[in-house]
């Protein structure tokens, strides 16, 4: 009685942390937030019953249309300093996730994992709709706002690490496309956007990747 059990639950790569509590003897569950947990080798990842191709990158909830009760958006971990807002001039949709920070310094970002393996694709199409608002920067060009694609190798160690953007100053929405390099020992992927020390609003909608073939 008054047991508490935190558990991950959803997809191989978007999961969600929820907290189950005995109360008047029922199980009540609360979700909290969502996070990412390396991939299960050996044994575990054989009798895993639902596989999907894990080796096809794709972004769940990339036009930002699930939420959470508290505002973030659903299949994104590690969120800070970021929510999802309804806009009539969404550029996909009806809702955006909108990244804001009047302190400079102040880190805001929300992260994804995706399987991606280099053998079978050598490059992967970056495609997101931009704003940017009232846009000062603080502490270099690595504070701007900005899209970041990290591909890992099978010990999960970084081998690459790709941006698009850097967006200073005011800027309507425009659709920024970039094609990045997969390297060859590449198994898994994780994509970043981030604002991580500037001033402002960044406002972002209609995020995809698409795989391409050598």
């Amino acid at each position: 009685e008054g047991g508490r059990l935190i558990v991950p639950l959803g997809a191989r790569f978007q999961q969600t942390l929820f907290l189950f509590r005995k109360v008047d003897g029922e199980l009540k569950q609360e979700e909290l937030e969502s996070t990412f947990f390396v991939p299960m080798t050996g044994t575990a990842e054989e009798l895993r019953q639902r596989k999907e191709d894990d080796a096809t990158p794709h972004i769940a909830n990339g036009g930002f249309e699930q939420t959470a009760e508290d505002g973030e958006p659903v299949g994104w971990f590690y969120v800070r300093n970021a929510l999802v807002e309804q806009d009539s001039m969404a550029p996909e949709g009806k809702h955006i996730l909108a990244l804001a920070s009047t302190t400079a310094g102040q880190k805001c970002h929300a992260i994804q994992s995706f399987g991606i393996d280099g053998r079978r694709y050598r490059a992967v199409d970056i495609s997101v709709v931009v704003r940017t608002q009232e846009i000062v920067i603080s502490g270099g060009p690595a504070s701007l706002p900005g899209i970041t694609v990290y591909f890992y190798d099978e010990n999960r160690k970084c081998i690459s690490r790709l941006s698009l953007g850097l967006w200073i100053g005011d800027r309507d929405w425009t659709r920024q496309r970039r094609q990045l390099v997969v390297p060859a020992k590449t198994r898994l992927g994780s994509i970043t956007i981030g604002m991580f020390g500037a001033t402002g609003k960044f406002s972002v909608d209609d995020l995809t990747i698409t795989a391409s073939k050598p």
